[in-house]
């Protein structure tokens, strides 16, 4: 397996995961993640950012909500040289992947290059019914280099399982599974900085 793409509801611990993954296989957290954006405290959109070896070295607005209005920047331009100039056999994320960049194909191009090239991925899907992230869940059904989980439906047991055999960690070594907490999620820019993730 080279591929791992990973859906399940908002909060299923999806961003978790990557987090814990990452630092089971002691690799550097690289890649794009989206982040919530808050606003005297209130959750107001989201950031897209570019992670390298725990830092955040870009990161610009990627949709905002006002009233009843949502406004989305959809120039994932920056996302796709980074997808595009990547040289490294190390995993490499992708968090969030869904309905903000559905109709940016070039990036969605850069997407699936990433899955077809020699480069490790971890890919986070919204669960949201879309083309392009259909697209990829079907291709897990017949590519063995793709394996697709889905955290709202597979067992803890399972999961422990699935994470002992990418990591080759014994199961006492792994002290969560999945684990989400909305503060940590609030400050996450604050914790890459300061390499805590």
């Amino acid at each position: 397996m080279k591929t791992l793409l990973l859906t399940g509801r908002m909060g299923s611990g999806k961003s978790s995961f990557i987090n814990e993954l990452f630092m089971l296989l002691n690799v550097p957290l690289t890649g794009l993640r989206s982040i919530r954006h808050f606003e005297d405290g209130k959750f107001t959109g989201f950031d897209m950012t570019i992670v390298e070896d725990f830092a955040i070295k870009d990161s610009w607005e990627l949709a905002r909500f006002r009233g009843n209005e949502t406004r989305i920047n959809a120039d994932f331009k920056k996302a796709t040289e980074f997808l595009n100039n990547l040289h490294r056999k190390e995993p490499v994320f992708i968090d969030e992947l869904g309905r903000f960049e559905r109709n940016d194909n070039e990036y969605l191009r850069a997407v699936e290059k990433l899955i077809n090239s020699d480069t490790k991925s971890i890919i986070s899907l919204k669960k949201e019914d879309l083309p392009f992230n259909n697209h990829l869940i079907e291709m897990s059904s017949y590519n063995k280099n793709i394996k697709f989980i889905d955290l709202d439906i597979i067992s803890k047991e399972k999961l422990d399982e699935f994470i002992m055999n990418i990591s080759g960690i014994k199961k006492e070594k792994i002290k969560k599974t999945v684990l989400y907490c909305e503060e940590y999620e609030k400050n996450i820019k604050q914790s890459i900085y300061n390499k805590k993730i």
